[in-house]
Formats: structure tokens, C-alpha cells, sequence
């Protein structure tokens, strides 16, 4: 049976109740050292990653933590008091977070309207969707895919990709609004130069006007500019089980695995699926046989083999921390990665069970989900 600690924030000394065991470090170290990295620290992660006060050093969990089938449900009682860490957290470290507060949106007001509908479930058990119901409401305000629970496709975290849009002719005037098939209507924030329409030429030298919305919005069907509701037509845009298939085709390989192939003597293809441990791996193997490229070198590639290939194992080990769920074809990101087992992110076993007090075994990891927010080291002491 795996071990669920709860942590009460409201009263920081159930903190007490999660801690780093020396066989978690070691197996940590252990799996560092396999990928050439040394750790920040000695222990690693810390045997307290959740106290107060919070440091860069803070809220590393192990990963072996992240390589566990992720839980379906959570209790809405001890989710509630995870609500309370995370607000304090996002508020310390979120990057987005004044952001935010200048597009009018009330932190407080959101985290306290959240507390209220968990407090209304009592202890039932909330499946993923419905228990991060509240997170898709501000995704829709700021999407940021950096951000938000390590389980669920993006349908459940309201996270969405980009999705093009080529206007029938020029527009007129400022473009203030949008339309999709079904009659939605969104409006254009003027002070976002990412929503406003943008000129190209297309392969013929003519000029393209289009717009950039986000696929939870739907297809764009029309573009008010002025006075005038300009047809647009939206890109290609597949569904979830037809992405990966094409990317795939793209990348000439039968599996998702890391690859690179030379186009032309100047261009270049690489894919990187996920940061996972084999991932990494094969992509340093992947490295040792690769032809060099002609012409000038970069300074990154006249570093020293040796140093190249170890940066590069410490950035994938870092991206790991965004759990086994982390999408591929993203950049490296830094992020605070929150253990389930502490931000209710669990189960929802019972703290008066057995289990909750025997010690737990290196190889029983609490079950979690994990919440992703993107650091903002200059607000954290080191």
C-alpha cells in the first residue's frame, strides 16, 4: 500500500509529517550520478523540501516520485488544504502572477471562491477534472502551458496550443473581436500585440494577413476589424490521437524517440519527445554518431565533448521534473515542482489509516500528481 502523508498548511507543524528518507536520497543520487549530474546539495532533495521559509532549494521532491502512475481522484477535504500551499507558493514564485493582477484578475478572490466549492464537497473523492475546474477558468484569462497539474490531457488543465488563422482580405480597421463556427464571440485584448492581425507574404510574394488564437477557443470562422466581420480561414489543426502519428511521420521514425536528421547542407531536424532519463540517454548516443556539421561551429559545439554532453543531461533532468506527463516539443523550463502527497495532489487516503503511520519504504512512493509553476528565482533566497 502506498503512504500518504497530509500536510495541513493552515498549521505549518503538520509539517512533520512528510519527510525525505535517507533511502529516497540515496536512490536520488543515485539516478543523478547515472546521467552525470552532481546534486546542488548534500542530502538531495532536502529532508524538509516544504519548509518555511522557502528557498531555490525548496519544493524538489524525488524522481522517482514523478515515474509513478499518476491518481484519478483526489479528496476534496485534503485538496482543500492544498489549495492554501499553493496560494502561497504561486504568490512567492509564479512568474505570471502580476501579470495577471494587471489584466484585473483578483488572486484572493480566485483561491477563495476555490476553497469554497472543495469545502462544499466534504470528503467526497473529485476526479482530476472537476477538483482543477477553478485552474481552466484563469487559463482562460492567461494560458500559460507551463503551468498547472502533471496529469490530464490538455482538455482537463485547460491548457491549449496556437492555432493560425488566414484573413480573406486586409483589414480596415483595429481588430477588436472574433467569432468560431458555433457563434462564440471573443474579444481582442488591444494591448496584447500578440492578438492583433500580423502581414507575411505567402510563397508567391503575396501579402497574408492572419490572427493567432488558441485551439480552446475553437476554430476562427471571422475576424471583426472596424465595421466589417472578415472571413478567415483557420489551419489544419489535428486531434489529440492524429498529432502524435504526424509528428512522427515528420520525424521519420516509428517510435517517439529523440532524433536529428540534416534537410540541407544549412538546415537541420530535431525532435525531443520528453526529457526522460532513456530519452537523454539516446540522445547521447544519438551525439557520439552524428556527422559534424560543415561550416562555422557554434560556441555551444566548440565546448568540450565532454562538457556539452553533461549540460545537456542536467537540462533534461531538469525538465523531468515536470513528471512523466511533461509534453514533449517544449523548451527548457525551470519550474517548482509540488509533490501530491503534500498539495493533496494524492489519492485522498484517510490520515487515520494504518498506513498513514508506518514508515514508508524507498520503493513505495506516496502517489501524486504534481503542479508545475514556472520559477521566479529572483523572489526566492538561495
Amino acid at each position: 500500500m502506498k503512504f500518504s502523508a497530509v500536510l495541513l498548511l493552515s498549521a505549518l507543524a503538520f509539517a512533520g509529517d512528510v519527510r525525505i528518507t535517507p533511502e529516497d536520497q540515496k536512490e536520488e543520487a543515485q539516478w543523478l550520478a547515472s546521467l552525470g549530474i552532481k546534486p546542488p546539495a548534500t542530502p538531495w532533495p532536502l529532508e524538509d523540501p516544504f519548509a518555511m521559509p522557502f528557498t531555490r532549494r525548496s519544493l524538489i521532491v524525488p524522481t522517482a516520485w514523478y515515474r509513478q502512475k499518476r491518481p484519478q481522484t483526489l479528496r476534496a477535504d485534503l485538496f482543500r488544504e492544498d489549495i492554501k500551499l499553493l496560494h502561497k507558493i504561486m504568490e512567492i514564485a509564479y512568474g505570471g502572477w502580476e501579470t495577471a493582477q494587471r489584466r484585473g484578475w483578483n488572486w484572493d478572490a480566485f483561491f477563495r471562491e476555490w476553497d469554497a466549492q472543495l469545502a462544499a464537497r466534504g470528503n467526497d473523492d473529485l476526479p482530476i477534472a472537476d477538483a482543477f475546474a477553478p485552474w481552466r477558468k484563469f487559463m482562460e484569462v492567461q494560458l500559460d502551458n507551463h503551468s498547472g497539474p502533471l496529469a490530464g490531457g490538455f482538455a482537463t488543465v485547460g491548457h491549449a496550443f496556437s492555432w493560425t488563422s488566414v484573413l480573406e482580405r486586409e483589414p480596415a480597421g483595429n481588430c477588436t473581436e472574433f467569432r468560431n463556427p458555433k457563434g462564440a464571440a471573443y474579444s481582442i485584448d488591444a494591448a496584447d500585440p500578440a492578438q492583433k492581425p500580423k502581414q507575411r507574404e505567402d510563397a508567391a510574394g503575396r501579402p497574408v494577413f492572419y490572427i493567432v488564437t488558441t485551439s480552446a477557443k475553437g476554430p476562427v470562422a471571422s475576424v471583426r476589424c472596424g465595421s466589417d466581420w472578415i472571413a478567415a480561414h483557420p489551419a489544419w489543426m489535428p486531434e489529440e490521437d492524429e498529432r502524435a502519428p504526424n509528428i512522427r511521420l515528420m520525424a521519420q521514425t516509428e517510435k517517439d524517440v529523440p532524433v536529428f536528421r540534416s534537410i540541407s547542407p544549412r538546415i537541420a531536424y530535431i525532435r525531443f519527445p520528453s526529457f526522460s532519463k532513456p530519452a537523454v540517454e539516446l540522445t547521447i548516443t544519438a551525439g557520439k554518431v552524428t556527422p559534424r556539421p560543415q561550416g562555422q561551429r557554434s560556441a555551444a559545439h566548440r565546448r568540450p565533448a565532454r562538457q556539452r554532453r553533461r549540460r545537456h543531461a542536467a537540462s533534461g533532468a531538469r525538465s523531468l521534473g515536470q513528471g512523466a506527463g511533461a509534453r514533449g516539443e517544449a523548451a527548457h523550463r525551470s519550474v517548482v515542482s509540488l509533490s501530491g502527497s503534500t498539495l493533496g495532489l494524492h489519492p485522498g487516503q484517510r490520515r487515520e489509516s494504518e498506513a498513514a503511520d508506518r514508515p514508508r519504504a524507498a520503493a513505495e512512493p506516496p502517489a501524486f500528481v504534481g503542479f508545475a509553476v514556472p520559477r521566479r528565482c529572483a523572489r526566492l533566497p538561495g
